[in-house]
């Protein structure tokens, strides 16, 4: 069994442990896993969802021991899956655990997926379909999102469906982009006054000088909860990259938790992170990280800053 420890433990790196344990069928072991869920009931509803998931495969142990997470990976049939991730596990970090495995299976692979599309705790449709998936397309793996129908955090109900296929690699520069320019943005509004949506598109406008023609207003109707999500779209030269907030309206207790003061700090913090990336080279740490097995898989270049991380160490590990 593979044993591996974090200094600094987060959901994220749990979850490129299991996906890296998946793709290897090789038995994990995330010392004092199970001590930091405990300590972050939040990340509970992701756990739960995980683990519902793989014991409804039967040949999948995600289980706990002592302060540890202990999982024997025995491989998951392609084909077509289903996957019902409730009301507070976004459905990307199933895409996210699932892809390396399915990439590497000989056949193409349907995920149809019901529940969360868009929250505050992780990627969104878009950005799997405009941004990620073009990173990865980049090395020579292919795959597909397609929104059928909005589920936001708290209330799920979504629905979307994402095609994996055999991966065909090939080592690419996938950061090598010079274009970096805000090209426009979308808000999306579900079951909430449309005055906020027009409040926020003021706010780009002053603050990131979009024209008003490129802000896209739009209520979305056939939706079973409150939601809503701002999605900026920069232009990189043959692709946009997606900067988004989705504001957090429920909790993972399902209590409805809007706060303005928190709604303001998130609007900043979005403009703040969208001027960052237009005017450096500036990668979130986070995305470097969900791409690095596929750079490492291709032969792609690595940028210098990954290599210095617990996830490359974790790779280093498993191989």
């Amino acid at each position: 069994m593979r044993e591996v420890f974090f200094k600094n433990l987060s959901w994220q790196k749990i979850r490129i442990a299991l996906s890296i344990s998946l793709l290897r069928e090789e038995p994990l072991c995330i010392k004092g896993g199970w001590q930091f869920l405990e300590k972050n009931f939040e990340l509970e509803s992701l756990w739960v969802s995980f683990k519902n998931f793989f014991d409804s495969s039967s040949c999948e142990i995600l289980s706990t021991s002592g302060e540890d997470i202990i999982f024997y990976p025995q491989g998951i049939s392609p084909g077509n899956i289903f996957i019902d991730t409730g009301a507070f596990t976004p459905l990307g970090e199933f895409e996210l655990l699932l892809l390396p495995y399915l990439f590497f299976k000989d056949f193409r692979t349907v995920i149809n997926f019901e529940g969360v599309t868009h929250a505050h705790i992780s990627y969104s449709t878009s950005f799997f379909k405009e941004s990620f998936f073009s990173f990865l397309e980049s090395m020579g793996f292919y795959a597909s999102m397609n929104l059928q129908r909005f589920g936001f955090y708290g209330s799920g109900g979504g629905r979307a469906e994402s095609r994996v296929y055999p991966a065909e690699m090939a080592p690419a520069d996938i950061f090598s982009f010079k274009e970096r320019n805000i090209h426009g943005a979308k808000i999306f509004m579900a079951n909430m006054n449309m005055e906020m949506a027009h409040k926020e598109k003021d706010f780009l406008q002053k603050n990131l000088s979009i024209a008003e023609n490129r802000i896209q207003l739009i209520e979305v109707l056939d939706c079973s909860g409150m939601g809503n999500s701002i999605q900026i779209y920069i232009d990189c030269g043959g692709f946009f990259y997606i900067i988004s907030a989705d504001m957090e309206i429920y909790n993972s207790a399902g209590d409805l938790v809007f706060d303005e003061a928190k709604y303001y700090g998130a609007l900043t913090s979005l403009v703040k992170e969208t001027e960052r990336f237009c005017k450096s080279k500036y990668i979130p740490h986070s995305l470097m990280a969900d791409l690095l097995p596929y750079m490492l898989l291709s032969k792609s270049t690595i940028p210098e800053e990954i290599l210095q991380s617990e996830e490359y160490e974790l790779f280093l590990n498993f191989h």
